[in-house]
Formats: structure tokens, C-alpha cells, sequence
């Protein structure tokens, strides 16, 4: 009797083969080519040797896998996914594979409850949570989290009009570092007593404008050693508030980066009066909002928390157009900005004239600088414009 000839492929060692079928996985089409990332499921039907080496597979691991889309019911009603779910984890060989996932994403409570009680690995190995749209339930989901045991980083877009609770935070992630909160409205508890938060992200519901969302019990007091970067955006409905003031934020001596949607009189008053020391500021102006005195936003380019910076990224809203913001203003802007000797990276999103070009040859530590090509306007050229439309 003949041996069986054995196919060319199931001869190459693993790692060879390992390297090939790491190219199913291709994370960067991950949405834009979902049945060619489905294929790796696929694969691992062909052979119990093609399972092993595709469980070992990176992608497994990474925060942007979800298993809703992998097996293409991310679209069907919640309790239609959470049966699908429960199926395809009957394989042993997957849940010691999702066991390493150290960041994981939920849409629904039941999503949460099934993936945690169907993973045993899952409240020890994770690090990383992210609650995306939460229609109901969210205080629930994160009161679960007491069971997790090394969350660092925890990301909440909220979109439903409901009360949220900041103790439950606290309370469940004391070891955490880096907050977002995105789509706040109403909440009660404090932030105050967590201790250990290295980046804060705080945005509310843009399209509840009239209700004063801004109070001190937002701001993690007990981290003013540890919080270097801050992304805050006030509207101005809260400007009024009598929390917010320079005084509140002036313990949080360690800041080094600063970020905020909408610069307001309050967020400048804040820049110049406190005593930390940023390296990135990242700030967008809308130029229709009238009761914004430009000598305000000037000043801030003197204050003594930007002289050192390193990275300045200045945006316009709405998009960026010449009758926005007058090429005077600009200049004055421009001339500020310029005597930020330490800068290292600039984003102008300003009119701008190329005259002014050589202001930056001031800045000795400048490595690159980003400008709108369409706000630039070629003042000391003779002739027609380049080409290819200056910078």
C-alpha cells in the first residue's frame, strides 16, 4: 500500500506557517474589509494544526477585535448576539485564546454579562474597558467592575438621558489612570476621592445647552500628584458657574498636557493664573461665538504655564476660512505664538501669509509645522502661485 503523500503545506515548520496565515488577519482593513478579516475563522476549521497556530495569532488580543464583528451579528438585537455569543464559546480552544485579552468593548448589558461569565479569565486579565452607548444598565456594568482586579483605563460614551454615578467608579476601579467621559448630562457621587488618575477626559452632551452640567465633584481632587493630562470642554451655558474657576484646578500642579473642544474665558483665566507646566496644548476656537474678547485668547500665549511648551495645536471652528478670523487677528496670533521659543511641533490652522514665514525661524527647537494650504496667502511672491499650492 502507498503512503499517503503529504501535502506540500502541512510541511513547513510552524513558524513559517504561522507567518503566512498571520497575512488573513490584516488589522488595518479591519473595517473596511470585514469578510476578508472573517476568513481567519474559517482557517481554523481546516485542520486541528491550523487552529493551534491561528489561536496564536496576535489579533486576538488586540483591544480593536470584536467578536460581534468577526461572526458578522454586531447588526442583530442584543439578545440574538448574546445567543451567538454563548454558541460560539462552547469552543474550549477560543476562550483560552480570549483569556490573554487584556482590552475589551461593550455595547449592552447583556453583551457584558455573557462575555464575563462565559471568559473565567476575563475580570483578571483585563486592563482596558470601554462602555460604548449604553442604552440602559450602565450603573449596573460598572458596578461590576468591583470584580475586576487590575482595570487601568476606563472610557464611558453615554447617550441616554439618566442619572450617572461617579461613586461607582471610584468605588470599583481603584486602581485606575485614565478616565474618559464622553456624552455627560446628569450624575451624582463625586470624583474626588480617586487617587491614582493619570489622564481625564471630560465632555458633556453638546445638545443639552441649557442646563449647568459643570461642578466640582467632576474634578479627581485626590489626584493632583498623579494627573498630568487633561482634555476638558465647557460650554457656555456653564461658564457661569461659580465652580469653575482657576482656584479649583490650581492644585493640579503636574500637568504637562492640556486639550480642550471649545476654549472659553474660563479655560483661558485657568491657562494663565495656574501654576503647572505644559508641554502639549491643544485648543479650538470658534470664531462666531460673540461675547469671546480676543485680547483673552491672546493673553494666554504670555502666561507662564506655556513657557515651556513643546506642542501648540490651534484650530478653528468652523472650518477654517479667511472671513472667520481677520489676517490682522491672525497676525497677532501669529506673533504671540512665536515667542514660544521652546516649541518643537505646531499645528496653525490660521490664515496665514507667507511673510510671515520667517517669524518661525525664531523658533530654534521647531521640527515640523502644519498649515492650512488654503488659508495661506502668497504676500511677497511676484507672479503666479506655485504650481503646487505653497506649503
Amino acid at each position: 500500500m502507498e503512503t499517503p503523500t503529504i501535502c506540500y503545506i502541512d510541511r513547513l515548520p510552524n513558524e513559517i506557517l504561522r507567518l503566512i496565515l498571520s497575512f488573513v488577519d490584516d488589522s488595518d482593513l479591519y473595517y473596511r474589509r470585514l469578510p476578508r478579516f472573517r476568513n481567519i475563522v474559517v482557517v481554523r476549521w481546516v485542520s486541528r494544526r491550523f487552529r493551534m497556530i491561528t489561536n496564536e495569532l496576535g489579533f486576538w488580543h488586540r483591544d480593536s477585535f470584536d467578536i460581534l464583528h468577526l461572526f458578522n451579528v454586531d447588526k442583530r438585537r442584543p439578545r440574538l448576539q448574546v445567543r451567538y455569543i454563548k454558541t460560539v464559546l462552547n469552543d474550549e480552544d477560543l476562550i483560552r485564546c480570549l483569556n490573554r485579552k487584556s482590552g475589551w468593548q461593550f455595547r449592552h448589558i447583556e453583551e457584558f454579562l455573557t462575555l464575563v461569565a462565559s471568559i473565567p479569565e476575563l475580570p483578571q486579565n483585563t486592563r482596558r474597558i470601554t462602555f460604548s452607548c449604553f442604552r440602559e444598565a450602565l450603573n449596573l456594568a460598572v458596578d461590576s467592575l468591583a470584580t475586576f482586579t487590575a482595570i487601568t483605563e476606563l472610557t464611558i460614551s453615554l447617550i441616554d438621558d439618566f442619572t450617572f454615578d461617579l461613586d461607582a467608579i471610584v468605588e470599583s476601579c481603584p486602581l485606575l489612570e485614565r478616565l474618559e467621559l464622553d456624552g455627560l448630562t446628569k450624575y451624582c457621587g463625586s470624583l474626588a476621592p480617586a487617587a491614582k488618575l493619570q489622564r481625564f477626559t471630560l465632555g458633556f452632551d453638546n445638545e443639552d445647552l441649557g442646563v449647568k452640567r459643570f461642578s466640582q465633584s467632576l474634578l479627581p481632587l485626590n489626584s493632583t500628584q498623579s494627573l498630568t493630562r487633561l482634555d476638558i470642554t465647557i460650554y457656555p451655558d456653564d461658564t457661569d458657574s461659580e465652580d469653575i474657576t482657576h482656584a479649583v484646578f490650581a492644585p493640579f500642579l503636574n500637568l504637562t498636557h492640556f486639550t480642550t473642544g471649545w476654549i472659553r474665558p474660563v479655560l483661558c483665566a485657568i491657562l494663565i493664573h495656574s501654576k503647572f507646566t505644559l508641554t502639549h496644548l491643544d485648543i479650538t476656537h470658534f470664531t462666531e461665538y460673540d461675547d469671546f474678547p480676543f485680547e483673552t485668547l491672546l493673553s494666554i500665549f504670555d502666561a507662564s504655564s506655556l513657557k515651556s511648551l513643546r506642542e501648540l495645536v490651534f484650530h478653528l471652528e468652523p472650518m477654517p476660512n479667511h472671513d472667520g478670523l481677520g489676517l490682522e487677528r491672525a497676525d497677532q496670533l501669529c506673533c504671540a505664538i512665536t515667542n514660544l521659543r521652546h516649541l518643537e511641533t505646531l499645528i496653525f490652522g490660521l490664515p496665514c501669509c507667507t511673510s510671515w514665514f520667517k517669524r518661525f525661524s525664531k523658533l530654534r527647537y521647531l521640527r515640523s509645522i502644519s498649515l492650512y494650504r488654503s488659508l495661506i496667502e502668497f504676500d511677497d511672491y511676484d507672479g503666479e502661485l506655485p504650481s503646487k499650492g505653497g506649503c
